[in-house]
């Protein structure tokens, strides 16, 4: 159990200030959709960061129609 009393500082990282992960997800996006045969634009890619998983799947979804498999893409994504 934590003791709450005990924490003192408390970081909050909006994505890429402390850490770099638009570049890892960017490079994910790419490897994984390549290894499934698609190819995305990087501006593409890049115009998914920050939107939730439900809307870049539909995006995905409208850019290769029912040959893109989200359940097939998440092993080889993450």
């Amino acid at each position: 159990m934590i003791d709450w009393c005990e924490i003192d500082t408390v970081l909050l990282d909006m994505d890429g200030t402390l850490l770099d992960t638009e570049t890892i997800y960017v490079g994910s996006m790419f490897a994984g959709l390549e290894e499934m045969g698609f190819h995305l634009s990087e501006p593409m890619i890049h115009s998914m960061i920050g939107l939730p998983g439900a809307q870049c799947f539909a995006l995905l979804k409208a850019e290769f129609g029912d040959r893109f498999d989200r359940e097939a893409f998440m092993p080889v994504y993450v």
